[in-house]
């Protein structure tokens, strides 16, 4: 196989792999998982929880404005930071995925995608 050969199959596999990465990380999402199994060995991870919304409270500063959810499941709760979801209303079934964080040694997520639960 010539050098000229060889240069055009590395580039047609390795365009194939970029374009299959970038296809599975746009239509993948992470398992289900409870609130309770949620902790510190899951920093920087994108978990996926569903629960019930137990009170919403809106955080404005002069740079930011966002919202802090507090999310139940039969397991526990915890609280999502949200930047998008003016629309939520307490006692709205959601689901949630996002990136688990701590803030003042409190577990929380950072909110990536919200939307109506479905089982």
């Amino acid at each position: 196989m010539t050098a000229k050969k060889l240069t055009r199959v590395s580039l047609i596999f390795s365009i194939m792999g970029i374009t299959l990465i970038i296809f599975l990380s746009i239509f993948s999402e992470p398992k289900k998982i409870l609130i309770e199994d949620i902790n510190k060995n899951l920093l920087d991870s994108y978990v996926k929880i569903q629960g019930t919304v137990i009170n919403i409270e809106k955080i404005r500063s002069h740079e930011s404005c966002f919202l802090i959810i507090r999310l139940k499941d039969s397991s526990g709760s915890i609280d999502i930071l949200d930047y998008e979801n003016s629309d939520l209303r307490l006692n709205q079934n959601i689901q949630v995925i996002g990136k688990v964080s701590e803030y003042k040694n409190e577990i929380q997520i950072e909110s990536k995608k919200i939307g109506l639960e479905n089982d």
